[in-house]
């Protein structure tokens, strides 16, 4: 429903976006690494922030690629730690998919990121971090009946 009201009625056929699938792509890996920077120093949160100029030089597709070496060194070793950091980095980036600028919307016109189109998506980086404090911490939660001291 989203995606058609953004193309039937809030964009309605104007261009929010010149710029084609490289620059996009290469703008997307950026976005990543922002979020979780903001996530982990929300210093300087914005609600409207510079939009940034799209470029599809090979140093434009450094985080994108970080980020994938990320996502595929996790699944090689899934047998160990990685398949919860696959788990948590994939499932925020697969959130994140629909606002990483391959879809137009109208927001796009003023800022290619938001702080709010990550509420969702952070979660998995959240609970990777708080199951990895707890481990590291041994912490053992006390099993009690209800009510007892």
């Amino acid at each position: 429903m989203t995606v058609w009201y953004q193309y039937h009625r809030a964009i309605a056929g104007s261009v929010v976006r010149a710029d084609g699938l490289p620059e996009r792509a290469a703008a997307a890996g950026w976005a990543i690494w922002f979020y979780l920077y903001k996530a982990a120093l929300p210093v300087g949160l914005c609600f409207v922030y510079p939009r940034w100029q799209t470029s599809a030089s090979l140093v434009a597709f450094i985080p994108g690629l970080a980020a994938a070496g990320i996502l595929l060194l996790a699944w090689r070793r899934r047998e160990s730690w990685g398949r919860p950091v696959f788990f948590a980095f994939g499932y925020f980036v697969i959130s994140l998919l629909p606002v990483l600028g391959f879809l137009n919307i109208y927001f796009m016109r003023y800022s290619l990121v938001a702080d709010h189109w990550q509420y969702v998506a952070i979660l998995g980086p959240i609970a990777l971090g708080a199951a990895g404090l707890a481990r590291f911490a041994d912490v053992e939660m006390p099993r009690r009946a209800c009510g007892s001291r």
